[in-house]
């Protein structure tokens, strides 16, 4: 059996963890030449840093934090969550999840109890939140302030993004296997494909996470964005139902001269303009995809910069 289909084979029948799986299309990467399917394969397999930009399928996804309260009179209240709400905006990064863990230890985690795993909150984070509640700007349980706080880890949201990275890699190997089928045996040569990889790359793990479908946007019909392409991402927002064309050319002008390391900067310039255009993407929009306005307006941004997921 070829190594594609070794990763076929273990991809649909589940018998190959996806580190492994990647590992496999590792090699394939690099016998074809594909630096953009081996730099994803890296960080899949790897892990994510901070400054990178994660993809989709690894958050973030909302949840709801826990804290231990404190009142006068020793009064207690433990795991009480808390509303997302009452907290201004600076905390909201705390009511949500990302993955940035490399690929086996999320599988480990998965096969125990990750239900039990959390992310304390900053001390800084809490020292802030109770200045807030003393002067009333967030409001909880009168006279009780946090003594901690955390965010839980959910074993669904996991394991969700482990099966996507599996369907992204079973999706590739098809689609390569139409190429050609002895792509990837030692025997044979990946070198001359390697522009039908990178093509097959982009159309299954990157592009169609920015392509707007005709059931989404039937005016527009299929709207993708380009790396690089003003234009394509301007007629993105608008077939997102942005209306405001000040806030769409704010954006088109902080994405040409911000940089990747601001899509990571909640006070960046782009990431200002990138939430104000989230919040004028239409309801119709929202409701078609199974995103946020912001999260749309990201896939947007990520793919003018060539990114995504």
């Amino acid at each position: 059996m070829g190594l594609l289909q070794e990763i076929i084979t273990g991809a649909t029948d589940g018998t190959k963890p996806v580190s492994e799986l990647l590992r496999s299309m590792q090699v394939l990467a690099v016998r074809g030449g594909a630096r953009d399917l081996q730099s994803w394969v890296k960080k899949e397999r790897d892990g994510y840093g901070d400054y990178d930009v994660l993809p989709s399928y690894r958050g973030p996804f909302s949840v709801n934090p826990k804290a231990h309260l404190a009142g006068p009179f020793n009064s207690q209240i433990r795991n009480m969550e808390l509303p997302r709400g009452a907290f201004p905006e600076e905390f909201y990064h705390l009511f949500e999840i990302r993955f940035y863990q490399r690929m086996a230890e999320m599988e480990d985690l998965i096969a125990k109890d990750v239900n039990k795993l959390h992310m304390p909150w900053p001390a800084d984070a809490v020292a802030l939140a109770n200045g807030l509640m003393n002067s009333g700007r967030i409001r909880l349980i009168e006279m009780h302030g946090l003594v901690s706080a955390w965010t839980p880890v959910g074993r669904a949201a996991m394991v969700r993004t482990v099966d996507a990275v599996r369907s992204r890699i079973l999706d590739l190997a098809l689609e390569l296997e139409g190429v050609s089928p002895e792509l990837g045996d030692v025997a044979g040569s990946t070198a001359e494909h390697k522009e039908e990889i990178s093509a097959k790359f982009q159309m299954n793990i990157t592009a169609h996470t920015v392509n707007v479908g005709e059931t989404v946007f039937p005016n527009y019909g299929v709207v993708a964005v380009t790396t690089g392409d003003t234009g394509s991402l301007e007629k993105y927002l608008r077939a997102l139902q942005v209306t405001d064309e000040a806030a769409i050319d704010e954006l088109t002008r902080a994405v040409e001269s911000g940089e990747v390391g601001d899509l990571q900067k909640e006070d960046s310039r782009l990431m200002k303009a990138m939430k104000r255009v989230g919040g004028l993407v239409g309801t119709a929009s929202v409701n078609a995809g199974t995103s946020s306005g912001f999260q749309l307006v990201q896939k947007a941004v990520e793919g003018y910069l060539g990114l995504g997921a």
